[in-house]
């Protein structure tokens, strides 16, 4: 589907946000199970997890995976409860107890509760939930587990009947750790019932916390402090057209750019059912971003209105259930960084001086980084100058002057600023408080600018011309991979501009021995040529059109020609009989080479 940006409206929805922010609406679908069997889902990865209690013959519920085009597997066993969130590293967590029945919660460790997924591969583990205090009631629903449910993680569930504690299961290594269960108090004490939700989450300031939000009360944020969970209640004012939250299960918590947020329901009137959401930065006079719902009562009358976030590299996407209504995924980003332009001043590419006149500089992919290339014709005693501005006035007066003086920048300095050779090619600082004009030599110059770590590079600009020609061995056959390398006989800034001191241009012979080498054009060169096996040879660059390199006798036949390395070597006599001895009589001696060629020649006594 396509990508909505929502900016004042979104369907018959009617939104409000900061500029803070941008929101997004990725995809949505009306495309949903039934809300009865149905009761909560949770978001990851794009999609939609949803446990269906019914059973499926086997006295398992399944678990649907939603996308943006409907459903999409369903292949995972589920559960016969509501029950179905995530762990902090991504695992599905469903409910193995029966819905309704409170005493389908079994606190032993032995009775598989827990199921844990895999959604990348669907495997499953099923765990038990060890000890800790019985529930007395009805637990409906899950919360997000802390961390690694399979290796090292906690589970955390509301002690009911409502009593302000909750349990908290240990999971090392896939087991249950039943003997480290208990039931820390809350201060302050939060009721609990049947809808109640216990998130592990983390905040601003990578703090480990517990957010706990329960149908009928304010949601909680928690710290562990030894045993006990201390915190306080997120008090959430109403939108700015008057929608409240709701007294609805689904509120999330989650920490991006530096802050701390609460995505929950919200509605007309405290205890409907709506699928209308906000987003609220903690500590705010009213929360920065809100839906309004466009359902009067959920489907079914079931009361739940679910939401949660997930943070990922370039945003957060809010994921959001209405069960038997309707599944939506929101993305929260930074708006895009504005880019100002940025203008060259000065004597440049025949300019003048003045607060109307300027280079406009290319803006690069990304970030404030901007490109220019620029000519300088020496009009005073052979240098140029020039400095920068975000801003160009509409006059050439003195107050033009004055207008751009807050958007210009330039080198630090306490004067002018030189170029010399040797800052060319490296990075120059720039500062808007009292920047001064560059000093340039005449010549063609390429500028980079970065706006954000507010740096100059200027590199010079320097005519090439090709060195040519073709490498053979002493027969006379084509090498192939000479390793070429021109050395500047000068060192005249306009020879060695695209090397350091020092440094060549280099280059290797193709198949049939033939190179082709880019040098500046400027200056004068010797050019050397090398290959394992053979002898360096270094000529002035007049001489490089055709050269042969000769084997070097210290490199092993093998390494020269492996083909012509020598495989036998045998004496024939004039009666045609291989002999022992070379020197009886007049032999032949015949060489066999491993490329199967052979060699005689006369032998004389």
């Amino acid at each position: 589907m396509k990508k909505i940006l929502l900016f004042a409206a979104l369907a018959a929805a009617s939104l409000s946000m900061s500029a803070q922010y941008t929101i997004e609406k990725l995809w949505g679908t009306e495309n949903v199970p039934a809300a009865a069997d149905c009761r909560q889902g949770v978001g990851l990865n794009g999609k939609f997890y949803i446990n269906d209690k019914t059973d499926n013959g086997e006295g398992q519920g399944s678990v649907l995976v939603y996308g943006e085009n409907g459903l999409e597997n369903q292949l995972f066993p589920g559960g016969l409860n509501c029950g179905i969130n995530i762990d902090q590293a991504g695992h599905v967590i469903v409910s193995l107890a029966t819905f309704p029945n409170a005493g389908s919660w079994l606190f032993d460790d032995e009775t598989p509760m827990i199921r844990v997924i895999d959604p990348a591969t669907g495997e499953v583990t099923d765990l038990p939930l060890g000890g800790g205090a019985p529930n007395g009631g009805r637990l409906d629903v899950l919360g997000r587990a802390y961390g690694n449910l399979l290796e090292s993680g906690e589970l955390y569930l509301p002690l009911l009947p409502a009593n302000g504690g909750i349990n908290r299961y240990f999971y090392e290594g896939g087991e249950v750790l039943g003997e480290d269960c208990y039931a820390p108090l809350q201060s302050p004490a939060a009721n609990a019932d049947n809808m109640t939700i216990i998130n592990a989450v983390v905040d601003a300031d990578g703090n480990d916390a517990i957010f706990y939000y329960q149908r009928g009360g304010m949601p909680y944020l928690y710290y562990w402090n030894g045993d006990n969970l201390e915190g306080e209640a997120i008090n959430i004012p109403a939108c700015d057209d008057g929608t409240i939250r709701c007294n609805q299960n689904g509120a999330d918590f989650f920490a991006y750019n530096g802050k701390n947020f609460v995505v929950y329901p919200c509605g007309a009137a405290n205890n409907a059912y709506y699928d209308g959401f906000a987003i609220y930065e903690i500590g705010a006079e009213v929360p920065f971003f809100w839906k309004s719902p466009t359902i009067s009562a959920a489907a079914n009358g079931f009361q739940a209105n679910w939401l949660n976030a997930e943070v990922t590299e370039d945003g957060v996407l809010i994921y959001q259930y209405a069960p038997g209504k309707s599944m939506e995924v929101y993305k929260m980003s930074l708006p895009a960084e504005e880019t100002p332009d940025v203008y060259i001043l000065g004597e440049v590419n025949e300019n003048s001086w003045a607060p109307n006149v300027g280079l406009k500089m290319t803006q690069g992919d990304g970030g404030q980084t901007y490109f220019a290339d620029i000519t300088c014709d020496g009009r005073n005693d052979g240098y140029n100058y020039f400095s920068f501005t975000t801003e160009l006035a509409e006059n050439n007066d003195q107050g033009g002057w004055d207008y751009i003086a807050p958007y210009r920048f330039g080198a630090v300095s306490d004067g002018d600023f030189l170029v010399t050779d040797e800052m060319i090619g490296i990075e120059l600082a720039l500062t808007y408080e009292g920047g001064q004009a560059y000093k340039i030599p005449a010549g063609n110059y390429t500028l980079m600018l970065d706006l954000t770590n507010m740096k100059l590079v200027i590199n010079k600009v320097v005519e090439t011309r090709t060195i040519s020609g073709n490498v053979y061995d002493a027969e006379g056959n084509p090498l192939e991979g000479v390793t070429v390398t021109a050395m500047p006989l000068a060192t005249e800034p306009e020879v060695m501009a695209m090397r350091a001191p020092g440094e060549g241009y280099t280059t290797t012979t193709d198949a049939d021995g033939h190179y082709d080498l880019e040098v500046p054009a400027d200056g004068e060169y010797s050019v050397t040529f090398e290959k394992e096996g053979y002898l360096n040879v270094t000529v002035p660059e007049i001489e490089a059109e055709t050269v042969t390199l000769e084997a070097d006798p210290n490199t092993a036949v093998s390494d020269v020609n492996a083909a012509k390395a020598v495989a036998s070597v045998k004496y024939v006599n004039a009666a045609g009989q291989v002999s022992a001895n070379a020197f009886n009589g007049v032999n032949i001696m015949v060489t066999t080479y491993t490329d199967g060629s052979k060699s005689a020649v006369k032998v004389v006594k």
